[in-house]
């Protein structure tokens, strides 16, 4: 089975890795949300819109799995397409995005290395 895995604010796909060697996770994807900041001043839609993209090219049913932003991020694409989801593992995820984290976001991800 596909696991998709969204990372939180502040990391980056390969924060995955030490989990994925644990569980001895072969079939895995991870979403980069650090590269949508490329494109300029981003908000929650661009980074959900990069979510679904990536989702949405996977064909069969898999497993989300999102820890923090990325969790908010996935809960939000469980919803709408619940349909796609085989499970969903959420990790330290509110319900729903706070707009001030969002707006502090956009000056974080400015100073992450690349």
């Amino acid at each position: 089975m596909k696991v998709i895995l969204i990372h939180g604010l502040g990391q980056e796909p390969s924060s995955w890795e030490a989990v994925k060697e644990k569980l001895s996770m072969k079939n895995t994807s991870e979403i980069n949300l650090v590269v949508v900041q490329d494109k300029g001043p981003i908000g929650y839609k661009d980074l959900y819109d990069e979510v679904k993209r990536i989702c949405g090219n996977s064909g069969d049913k898999f497993s989300l799995v999102g820890i923090s932003l990325g969790g908010t991020l996935a809960l939000n694409y469980a919803v709408d397409f619940p349909e796609a989801i085989d499970s969903l593992t959420l990790i330290n995820t509110q319900f729903k995005m706070p707009k001030v984290l969002l707006s502090l976001q956009n000056i974080f991800f400015k100073f992450i290395p690349r």
